[in-house]
């Protein structure tokens, strides 16, 4: 079997006007395809290099101009747990955006977080699940 020394990866939403006009989309596209490539490479071929290259037109402007309101925000956090393969409950997304700062690097370092406990614990995320790690943490709004 052939493994890569390493990846370039280059794909992304690039066209400004496209990641205007649906920002969750291009989140979603450009840094959670760009950390899942990423750690899926991590997983099969530990130590192969990982060459990205982006502009500010993709992540800078396109998301000062159009930031992710609510919904798009739990539509971001839900395609996360999608993409690892985890079940993430209605409830469960109302109890964390009841409890938690919002903003997408505080949500994304949170989810992480959240994905290595219940990993580990090898469980899905629920509501005691979340409270746990809630709890005493700087997570919360």
């Amino acid at each position: 079997r052939t493994r890569p020394a390493g990846i370039v990866h280059l794909a992304a939403i690039a066209a400004p006007a496209a990641a205007r006009a649906a920002p969750a989309r291009a989140w979603a596209v450009n840094h959670a395809g760009t950390v899942a490539l990423a750690h899926a490479l991590a997983a099969t071929v530990p130590g192969a290099a990982f060459v990205f290259a982006s502009s500010s037109e993709v992540y800078g402007r396109s998301f000062r101009d159009a930031p992710l309101d609510e919904a798009a925000r739990r539509a971001l956090v839900r395609d996360w747990a999608t993409e690892r393969g985890l079940a993430l409950e209605p409830a469960v997304l109302d109890w964390l955006f009841a409890r938690a700062a919002r903003d997408l690097s505080s949500l994304h370092a949170l989810f992480e977080r959240i994905d290595h406990t219940a990993l580990a614990r090898q469980r899905g995320i629920t509501i005691p699940l979340l409270r746990e790690l809630l709890a005493g943490s700087d997570h919360s709004a």
